[in-house]
């Protein structure tokens, strides 16, 4: 057997060789290796199919929020989440990842766009960029050599600084696209109130389960004990301060009271354009916009730019004698109006090209 391999050597060689070929060619499945999963469909939005590898990119953007460690980007990912805090891991970076695909497609959509610059300012605002004096507090200074190391570590693997300029993006667009939404609608007096509560309010209270009753036993009050406390305290620094919107008192719960049924909260009021088939121009020469350019991506700009122009005339109409802070909400308004007449422009070259 030996010899005859010998003697056939080369003939023996070429029907192995043709073999392996073929079983390659036919039976080998490139698909089968560690990649197959990542490249797998995980969800469409949009009619446009995400693969694990999409997904776990996305991710990446959630841990970089944790690690710059800011208020501002943290309630960005937990409005983007949309669900409690209580929920598992796993479905919290779901809810993160579908979210956001869905707010880069809705900004894209509506010409929300975010220039190089508004990053870099953003950047140069960042806590974690800042420069520190010696109690640790931020100085309102760019700190370059932060960001160089930040760099150099953070965005050195496969979150790259490219990514790093997506995230704040989102951030951007995301803030862009709740001001126009929000714009159109008026707060009731109910959520007003709740807000400013929140903002404002701090209550501290300590509870005495002791009868007012007996509280009073054994307690004598003199007019001789009431001038001599109230020439002690009319000295006190404190009556001279600033006057502060804060009081103290004792409650002492009353046995017969009926706690009241709370009334039910009233839904927010919806401005409503008068013309419903037509935009009005709010800022302006109050021009009815045609309704064909709806149709048009340069829409979302025109009317977003057309209501910050009526928010920032407001503003000035409140500065009353400011000339510094009026001349900063001129400026906006020039580049307001810029973009807005630009987007007008455009969609009238579409229509009429039509």
């Amino acid at each position: 057997m030996l010899v005859y391999i010998r003697k056939h050597q080369k003939t023996v060689m070429l029907f192995v060789a043709v073999i392996v070929i073929i079983a390659f060619t036919f039976f080998y499945d490139a698909g089968r290796g560690p990649d197959r999963e990542k490249n797998s469909k995980l969800f469409s939005i949009d009619g446009k199919d995400y693969t694990l590898k999409d997904y776990e990119k996305i991710l990446m953007q959630l841990s970089m929020v944790y690690q710059l460690r800011s208020m501002d980007y943290f309630n960005f990912a937990n409005q983007i989440t949309s669900v409690r805090t209580d929920k598992e891991q796993r479905g919290m970076a779901q809810a993160f990842a579908y979210n956001l695909t869905i707010l880069r497609n809705r900004s894209k959509s509506l010409g929300i766009y975010v220039s190089n610059e508004e990053v870099v300012k953003e950047i140069e605002r960042m806590d974690i960029f800042q420069v520190r004096d010696t109690m640790g507090q931020p100085l309102n200074r760019f700190n370059l050599n932060a960001w160089e190391y930040f760099k150099s570590t953070a965005l050195a693997g496969d979150f790259t600084e490219k990514d790093f300029a997506q995230l704040i993006k989102d951030k951007i667009s995301y803030e862009k696209l709740t001001e126009l939404v929000g714009s159109g609608v008026i707060p009731s007096k109910h959520e007003v109130d709740m807000l400013y509560k929140k903002e404002n309010q701090n209550v501290i209270a300590y509870v005495i389960k002791e009868p007012i009753a007996k509280a009073k036993e054994g307690i004598e009050i003199t007019k001789e004990k009431i001038d001599e406390l109230y020439e002690k305290l009319k000295k006190d620094p404190l009556l001279y301060k600033p006057e502060k919107r804060s009081f103290e008192y004792a409650f002492f719960p009353d046995p017969t009271y009926v706690k009241p049924e709370p009334a039910p909260e009233p839904a927010p009021t919806v401005q409503n354009e008068s013309n419903e088939s037509n935009y009005v121009e709010k800022f302006g020469e109050a021009r009815v916009i045609p309704l064909a350019f709806k149709e048009y991506q340069e829409w979302g700009e025109f009317v977003y730019n057309d209501q910050l122009l009526e928010s920032y005339q407001k503003q000035i109409n409140q500065l009353d004698a400011n000339a510094e802070g009026i001349a900063k909400l001129e400026e906006q308004m020039a580049k307001a109006a810029k973009s807005k007449n630009s987007a007008f422009e455009a969609m009238s070259k579409r229509l009429s090209e039509k």
